[in-house]
């Protein structure tokens, strides 16, 4: 209970106690005054008075034994008992009223932090959509159903050059249906592009050839495994850095997943259309570094698994 409303409530707490002391004096003066007790007349001094008032409306004595007892200082001594039950009327409305005030106050809180909840919101979405690219690192992993070392000369696949050659197709593919997107190949597919709202039918489109691709491989006895790592970074951001990052994570060697890291899954929720792919925790990963001066340092990724959201 607040300090001010403790106050009041105490107070007429105090109140209510004092009438009950009060009436249980007047009831000890009756008795004593009725028996005779000795000095008593001297305590009239203090009760008399509200008995003298009584007099004026009310008289009530009662004869026994050819004695005379004057039972108004009993009627005081019931009128305060009366008050004190009277009191608990205002007690209770003072329980009430506080009690409403402190469901306003609480109310006002839950408002200001609703409040204060929706900006930082606001704000963590606005820095969000500041992560207006994305990026996909592709590697294709080719190998023969048999032996290499079998087969005939003539027979022999280049494997590495089979991979070079879908790259290749794969970014002039891209660049005719995405103008804009810019390609790196270091012996892997790199690729960006500024425009999220396509992000779905952007990978789509590259999952779909390296469907394609695996198919055709088969039919040659050659098995294609991939790896498939997507990023999400802002305007300025060091491309270096990026692939850098996305090379680490290529390393954990989780193979035809299509992987998204946490700046992804957390901006890729935020496009207004209904996305295509949804995003599940595979996890966290650890990428242990060089130690550097005996000490072990190492970068953890949340990474997230993409799948084809159910209809």
């Amino acid at each position: 209970m607040e300090k001010s409303y403790q106050r009041l409530y105490d107070f007429v707490s105090s109140i209510r106690v004092l009438c009950t002391l009060i009436a249980i004096f007047y009831v000890m003066y009756w008795f004593l005054h009725t028996i005779h007790f000795p000095f008593i007349q001297y305590a009239g001094i203090i009760f008399n008075p509200l008995v003298n008032i009584l007099k004026n409306f009310i008289s009530w004595t009662i004869d026994y034994k050819n004695f005379e007892i004057d039972m108004l200082p009993i009627i005081v001594a019931a009128g305060f008992q009366v008050a004190y039950f009277i009191l608990q009327g205002p007690l209770d409305i003072i329980e009430k009223v506080e009690k409403k005030h402190k469901l306003n106050v609480i109310a006002e809180k839950k408002l200001e932090e609703k409040l204060m909840n929706e900006n930082l919101k606001e704000v963590f979405v606005n820095k969000t959509l500041e992560y207006n690219a994305f990026a996909i690192l592709l590697t294709l992993n080719l190998k023969t159903e048999v032996d290499t070392n079998l087969l005939s000369p003539e027979g022999n696949i280049d494997l590495k050059e089979t991979a070079k050659k879908e790259y290749a197709k794969i970014v002039n593919i891209m660049r005719e249906k995405y103008i804009t997107c810019k390609v790196i190949t270091p012996g892997k597919l790199f690729i960006i592009y500024d425009n999220f709202a396509l992000f779905d039918d952007f990978l789509t489109d590259i999952l779909s050839e390296i469907k394609k691709f695996s198919t055709q491989n088969s039919q040659n006895g050659i098995i294609t495994e991939f790896s498939l790592v997507i990023d999400a970074f802002r305007e300025g951001e060091k491309v270096s850095k990026i692939l850098d990052i996305m090379e680490k994570i290529l390393t954990f060697n989780y193979t035809n997943k299509a992987l998204g890291t946490m700046s992804f899954n957390i901006r890729y929720r935020l496009n207004n259309q209904k996305n295509k792919y949804l995003l599940e925790t595979i996890g966290i990963s650890r990428f242990f570094e060089k130690p550097v001066d005996g000490v072990q340092n190492y970068t953890d990724f949340e990474l997230f698994n993409l799948k084809i959201a159910k209809k």
